[in-house]
């Protein structure tokens, strides 16, 4: 049975109310009033596991947002909304230039279209995409086809109708590509209003689209899918029985033959007696995108017609389809495919053990995990024994070609001791330690404070701080905020005093003359490994117990205060500090903290979900 939610938006439409009045709301922002957005996203704070508005005044109006779509590498977004009138669909194109998101423009290959559905192909250069032409005659309707558009010299060329077999007398709707090519859509059903179709693609044309069997094609309306990279899942939209309101998200899983598991549910915490859907992951895998009826108490507009209320009241919950997203490691049972992180099951509030067998190995003292701004390269040191020499050497993976390659040596280590990889904060420059001569005069073998940039075709060769830093003595353990400062370790080689903190401004493009830390950080004892927050608000730090043991020193942390003095370092409890906990440091988007531990006789890599040191954190 419908519910009384479904009755609503079908009949009707809503428009808006939020906080128990209705509101009235602006129109998608124009080039001039575009905001300043900078980081993957848009700029928006990440979701965790409650639905989230997704960039509620900027791509979430009100204006029936739906059918977001993103690059592989993050860069380029396209999303559908209605035109001012409510007339047809509109595809927006923002893409990130310079650092700084574009303002939203109408794809100039759909201008004349009304577009229902977005899909990125899998190489970034392609795009597939649902809709019809405008209507040239009031009462005109002609059926949507699957278009697709690919990249010419760096701009998107003119769309093609793909024709048949795919596109029929019938309408091809709401098309999802995987990795393959293989397309998903919808058309009208068989035994209901819509059934969910696929097409694969032979490597010349599309074969006859198949009907997917009776496991997803009720006698309900099946729409909408959403097609992991690998075909391992499929993500749809249905009202069949059982569903929460007009419309919910339904997640079916492959078998090994090829078949379809029986659709479950994503569950309540997705769902609503409203209606969901139109879903989308991002290229990740990390978050679910939805549309959603949700915000509003239907019983506020009974009597208003749709016509009297749709040119005054626009805003984000309006009733009409507003844009959700999610973090899909919080859905039960949600198969997430990720390309972050090495693939690894992300961990809750218990530390886990990191990519074991990946980045944790047999061998002894693992350290310093860094992580790229995109999650798509991370660097990491260890111990290895070299020709009976141990030696402490750089490693990395990265994504190529949609696969992680096998960890190597990163090109600019292995022939000295390097160690402590640390990206700044805009992911351009990784900084590290090094014992290597500084020229083929030094033979010192002090460490020194080293760092790589980003180019086009990876990364530089290794270039020293300069003596203003890097003194005759040892300089370990780098970690760069925001503003260029940069904290470290000192030690004088050969003193029988202990390690301390030190920080060295940037100021004007140069670091200024290191600076020790105040007594609150830095104790009598042995105080490294230092983490700076990329605000400065906070610092993490290892620091050795009072009897001088290694293998028992804690993770402390100290805050900033507005005067710009540090808080006295106050331990992590237990969750973190077991056996020994050393080098902390973020993930770029601050979703999870790394550190080591020694909990099984070597010293491995932990994570753990960063909400524990926020909760910890902002207790003082």
């Amino acid at each position: 049975m419908t519910s009384r939610w479904g009755r609503f938006f079908l009949n009707t439409g809503a428009i808006a109310f939020v906080s128990g009045a209705l509101i009235v709301g602006a129109a998608p922002l124009s080039a001039s009033d575009w905001p300043e957005l900078t980081g993957p996203y848009l700029g928006q704070p990440l979701p965790r596991e409650v639905p989230e508005v997704f960039a509620p005044g900027i791509v979430s109006h009100g204006f029936h947002e739906l059918g977001i779509t993103f690059s592989p590498d993050g860069d380029e977004i396209f999303y559908i909304t209605s035109d001012a009138r409510y007339q047809h669909y509109v595809l927006l194109h923002v893409v990130l230039r310079g650092g700084k998101w574009s303002a939203p423009k109408v794809a100039p290959f759909a201008e004349n279209l009304s577009v229902y559905s977005a899909s990125f192909g899998w190489d970034g250069e392609s795009l597939f995409f649902t809709g019809r032409p405008l209507a040239t005659v009031e009462g005109d309707r002609v059926e949507h086809d699957v278009f697709k558009v690919k990249k010419v010299d760096g701009q998107w060329a003119a769309a093609e109708n793909i024709g048949p077999p795919v596109n029929s007398d019938g309408s091809e709707s709401a098309v999802s590509v995987a990795a393959d090519s293989t397309l998903y859509f919808h058309r009208p059903g068989e035994s209901g209003p819509s059934d969910i179709w696929s097409a694969t693609w032979n490597g010349d044309r599309y074969e006859e689209p198949v009907r997917l069997g009776a496991a997803v094609n009720s006698d309900k309306n099946e729409a909408r899918p959403y097609i992991a990279p690998d075909q391992s899942y499929l993500l749809f939209q249905s009202n069949r029985e059982g569903s929460l309101g007009f419309q919910d998200i339904y997640i079916t899983v492959r078998n090994e033959d090829g078949s379809w598991k029986e659709p479950v549910s994503v569950g309540e915490s997705i769902n609503s007696a409203a209606s969901e859907f139109a879903p989308s992951l991002t290229p990740d895998g990390r978050f679910l995108f939805f549309s959603s009826y949700r915000g509003i108490d239907p019983e506020i507009l009974e009597g208003k017609s749709y016509r009297e209320l749709l040119e005054t009241y626009r805003w984000p919950q309006n009733g009409y389809s507003t844009l959700y997203w999610v973090a899909t490691p919080h859905l039960d049972g949600f198969p997430v495919n990720s390309k972050k992180y090495l693939g690894q099951n992300r961990p809750g509030i218990v530390p886990e053990v990191f990519a074991e067998g990946i980045v944790n190995t047999e061998e002894k003292n693992h350290s310093s995990v860094a992580v790229s701004t995109k999650g798509d390269e991370i660097f990491w040191s260890k111990f290895s024994e070299i020709d009976g020499v141990r030696l402490e050497r750089i490693y990395s993976t990265k994504i190529k070609n949609g696969n992680w390659t096998s960890p190597e040596v990163a090109h600019f280590s292995g022939s000295f001791r390097d160690g402590q990889p640390s990206f700044s904060p805009d992911g351009t420059k990784l900084f590290f330690a090094s014992q290597r001569p500084v020229d083929d005069m030094d033979e010192s073998g002090d460490a020194n404070i080293w760092y790589v940039e980003r180019a086009k075709d990876g990364w530089t060769e290794p270039r020293c701080l300069s003596p203003t830093v890097n003194s005759p003595h040892q300089e370990w353990f780098p970690s760069v905020a925001r503003n260029g400062n940069l904290y470290f370790a000192f030690i004088e080689t050969g003193s029988p005093t202990s390690w301390d903190i030190y920080r060295s401004r940037f100021v004007d493009g140069e670091y200024s003359e290191p600076e020790r830390l105040s007594d609150a950080i830095n104790s009598p004892f042995a105080d490294m490994t230092p983490y700076i927050d990329p605000d400065e608000e906070f610092l993490i730090f290892f620091s050795e117990n009072p009897h001088g043991n290694f293998e028992s020193g804690k993770l402390f942390y100290s805050i900033k205060t507005g005067e710009g003095a540090w808080t006295e370092a106050t331990p992590f409890g237990p969750e973190i500090n077991t056996a020994a906990a050393r080098f902390p440091g973020m993930s770029l988007d601050k979703e999870y903290f790394f550190y080591t531990s020694i909990q099984s006789g070597i010293e491995e890599v932990y994570w753990v979900d960063s909400r524990i040191i926020e909760q910890t954190i902002s207790k003082d």
